[in-house]
């Protein structure tokens, strides 16, 4: 009996033992740990003071490229083709021989121009010499007021004729120089109409000639930027096939009247073209500077982290220089522009944020700054 209550009592005591130990344990590693904040190594040129700068938004447009002269060349007068100086993509200057057509029907019209003015001459002065004789007999009361009014008649006549004659020869001379097809304008030819052996006839178009330095960009845009818009605003112009290549192009005209469907209004802007990597008829993307620049705060795309939710934040540099937080702020990309974003709300100028990205993304971080 007494062996049984000895075992009872060691029993319990190894129980009470194992329990004790047990919520120890228990109690233990419910203990909290205070979490050790990061630390990461930075140089000061990974810093950026925040400060305003002088920032005008921009808006995109669509725009098309169209020559500043241009030049229609058709034919004036009836011929054959005889030679063609040009093809398509030919540079051409002003009066430089573009194509020839036949002009034997015009120079005989000339000849027969020259054989009319030398009758008409020969005419007119033997008109002056019978008028002279005329003259002299009505002082003498040899004829009559009648006779010698007709004589004058008669010279007047004549000296209508000859200038008539010489008219007739300048425009003939006109008629044949147009046999010769000339450039009106510098520039390159875009289009050719003819070639040898063909017929061409007054109002047959022969060649379009363009110029292509500078071009000009007519663009539409809506009319709530009118307000924004002025005489000589920049804007920067690229095209699909040179998409590394940004053209500076400068407003020229704003049409005073807006499109009645659409509501937009027709900028006209000159590029310069002088290496003529622009053609006449390519759609251009066009980025319009607004007028008025605004004091804003633009800081690096690789400054901006995203939380799980998608907010944006940065990790700003905490006055004592030992600590970097994050601040939730708001931010646009910058149109036009891949690498940096506009800040709307969140920073002010005196702020020091991080502009490199960081691996760690605690909320807070312990910082060395190496000097």
């Amino acid at each position: 009996m007494k062996k049984s209550v000895y075992l009872f009592i060691c029993l319990f005591v190894f129980i009470c033992s194992f329990c004790f130990s047990a919520c120890n344990k228990k109690s233990q590693s419910q203990k909290p740990i205070t979490p050790k904040i990061k630390t990461i190594i930075i140089s000061p040129a990974d810093l950026e003071k925040i400060q305003f700068t002088n920032f005008s938004e921009s808006f995109p447009a669509l725009g098309e490229l169209k020559p500043i002269k241009e030049s229609v060349v058709n034919s004036e007068v009836n011929g054959l083709v005889l030679q063609v100086n040009v093809e398509e993509g030919d540079r051409v200057r002003a009066g430089q021989l573009l194509a020839v057509l036949d002009s034997k029907d015009l120079t005989n019209q000339l000849r027969q121009s020259q054989e009319n003015l030398s009758k008409k001459l020969a005419e007119k002065n033997l008109s002056e010499i019978t008028f002279g004789r005329k003259q002299i007999s009505l002082k003498e009361d040899l004829i009559s007021k009648a006779e010698f009014d007709t004589a004058e008649t008669d010279l007047k006549i004549k000296q209508r004729e000859v200038e008539s004659a010489k008219l007739q020869i300048k425009l003939s001379r006109s008629e044949l120089s147009k046999a010769n097809i000339k450039s009106p304008i510098n520039g390159l030819v875009s289009k050719k109409y003819i070639k040898n052996g063909e017929f061409a006839q007054p109002g047959k178009q022969l060649f379009e000639i363009i110029s292509i330095n500078p071009l000009k960009v007519e663009i539409s845009v809506p009319s709530q930027y009118l307000s924004q818009i002025k005489i000589g605003q920049p804007l920067d112009v690229k095209v699909d096939s040179l998409p590394d290549k940004v053209f500076k192009a400068k407003i020229i005209k704003i049409n005073p009247q807006a499109d009645q469907e659409t509501r937009s209004i027709v900028l006209i802007a000159h590029i310069n073209n002088s290496d003529e990597a622009l053609k006449a008829g390519l759609s251009v993307n066009c980025l319009i500077k607004v007028a008025n620049p605004k004091p804003s705060i633009i800081i690096p795309k690789e400054a901006i982290a995203e939380s799980i939710s998608g907010e944006k934040f940065v990790f700003v540099l905490s006055e004592n220089r030992k600590t970097l937080k994050q601040r939730f702020i708001k931010a646009n990309s910058v149109e036009g522009e891949s690498t940096f974003y506009l800040v709307t709300e969140g920073l002010t100028t005196g702020d020091i944020i991080v502009k490199v990205p960081l691996e760690k993304t605690d909320e807070e971080l312990k910082v060395e700054i190496m000097e």
